[in-house]
């Protein structure tokens, strides 16, 4: 194939994705329309709205610093709203820009995976994957005033830009992330500082290997030690009621003593990685000192200019961060992984699968730059359930498993059963619009068809119900990735 057969053939097929996308928002919309909640703008969604049209007037507003910083999320609706645009289609044209930016920012995501030598059956499946999650394909819909859409938008741009070694409007995007989600700021941070270079050679030796299993060794029984004091010093009482509605159930309590090993093993697996990463000279030598400082400088100079543009001292400056976090890893074991399983499908499970065979000398071909971004997630991936708030880690766990060895059958079967785990989204509608009008928990089955995917919300038997469908998604794929390697031998 020619050099410029190829590229046609490539905008060819981000045209197609674009259009595909665009089509399956089309029939989310006409299956499960939008939240019944305020009209379909939701909890939050409604006081953005009010917010826009104050902005729009020319209002101050005062008293929400957490959600006024998420304001520029919202960027095309407050122009619209600015250039007279009415109120009644605020939300038509915030679902019209969500399908838009989302169907685009997944064909960026494609050409980012060809850009950095990934096959293009392996970059149609995993942004396949990508789509089939709920954050990507019903959320944008479902509940179109949400600044996660720009923040799914701004992830997959930031791949592509990195490809392109555009770094210069890379660090711009340092600066926006800030201003759209919390956290979603390490995804161009890293890429910046981890410039696209192709699959590192392995430079690992003997002594490398056990310095970092004395390294694991050490910091991982302190880090074991400190948890399980921090844990145990949250009541059973507290930890059962954490983000419980109406005598709802969302912990299981009973089960605690494994909740604490479940949360003590989490601990070593981040220790085990990140004790791999301060070894691994391919790492060290990939890291470019010189656009660190410059990221460092950018990011420092943004939170400063949000620290001064708003009064922290009044309103609502955020929730609790690591008392949250320990409610939600204490509900039950491994919570935060199965609310993240239900909410962005198979491909978290798999890329941190693919992150520890990384660990152990099996996957050479992901880029060191998706590994360490995965790597500055795990924390908040492992001990926090609410996994809105790390959504810009998702189109970079699509982008490590495109990248990874695993077999064709492993992502036919990933493919196959991310579509299962969107299927409920045909009975959102009627279950949410029945809930919300006799004013059932939100642990209810009928609000579960919602809050099951909002992690802290998940009830008891929702996590028992997603912990089997993830115990079986995994057994099938290692069966299926053995098979494979034993076809090839």
């Amino acid at each position: 194939m020619s050099k410029e057969s190829f590229f046609a053939h490539r905008y060819t097929t981000q045209s197609m994705i674009v259009l595909f996308a665009i089509l399956l928002f089309v029939v989310v919309y006409w299956v499960c329309g939008t939240i019944a909640v305020n009209a379909g703008t939701g909890w939050d969604g409604s006081i953005y709205l009010n917010y826009i049209e104050r902005l729009a007037r020319g209002e101050a507003i005062h008293g929400d610093p957490y959600r006024l910083m998420r304001m520029p999320g919202f960027g095309p609706l407050i122009g619209g709203a600015a250039l007279g645009l009415s109120p009644t289609y605020f939300l038509t044209f915030q679902m019209l820009v969500n399908g838009l930016v989302v169907s685009m920012g997944l064909a960026l995501f494609y050409s980012a995976l060809m850009n950095i030598g990934c096959e293009r059956k392996s970059a149609l499946m995993s942004t396949a994957l990508l789509m089939l999650t709920w954050p990507v394909l019903v959320m944008p819909v479902y509940y179109p005033i949400l600044s996660d859409h720009a923040a799914i938008a701004l992830s997959c741009t930031a791949l592509w830009l990195w490809s392109k070694s555009l770094r210069v409007w890379l660090s711009g995007l340092c600066v926006l992330s800030v201003w759209v989600l919390p956290g979603l700021f390490l995804l161009p941070l890293v890429l910046l500082c981890f410039p696209f270079q192709h699959a590192s050679k392995d430079e690992g030796c003997q002594s490398a290997k056990v310095l970092s299993v004395r390294i694991f060794a050490v910091s991982g029984v302190i880090a074991a030690a400190l948890l399980l004091k921090h844990l145990l010093r949250f009541s059973v009482e507290k930890i059962a009621v954490h983000a419980v509605d109406k005598n709802g159930q969302t912990a299981l309590t009973e089960w605690l003593p494994l909740t604490y090993v479940a949360a003590i093993l989490c601990v070593l697996y981040v220790a085990w990685i990140y004790s791999r990463l301060i070894v691994d000279r391919s790492v060290w030598s990939a890291l470019n000192i010189k656009w660190l400082c410059v990221s460092l400088v950018v990011l420092a100079s943004t939170f400063v200019w949000v620290y001064l543009s708003f009064d922290w001292s009044v309103g609502f400056a955020g929730p609790p961060l690591t008392k949250f976090m320990t409610f939600q890893s204490l509900a039950a074991p491994f919570k935060p992984l199965v609310a993240h399983f239900y909410a962005f499908g198979p491909v978290i499970v798999l890329s941190l699968w693919s992150l520890y065979r990384w660990s152990i000398k099996r996957e050479r071909n992901v880029p060191r730059a998706l590994i360490v971004v995965l790597a500055a997630y795990l924390p908040f991936l492992l001990f926090g359930s609410e996994s809105r708030q790390w959504i810009g880690v998702l189109p970079v766990s699509a982008a490590i498993f495109a990248m990874s060895g695993f077999s064709f059958g492993l992502r036919i079967w990933s493919v196959i059963y991310a579509a299962l785990l969107i299927t409920p989204l045909m009975f959102l509608q009627s279950n949410n619009a029945q809930a919300l009008a006799q004013g059932l928990s939100y642990q209810s089955g009928e609000w579960q068809y919602y809050f099951g995917r909002q992690g802290p919300w998940m009830s008891a038997s929702m996590y028992l119900s997603v912990a089997a469908l993830l115990l079986v998604f995994v057994l099938v794929a290692m069966l299926i990735q053995r098979f494979s390697k034993q076809a090839v031998k």
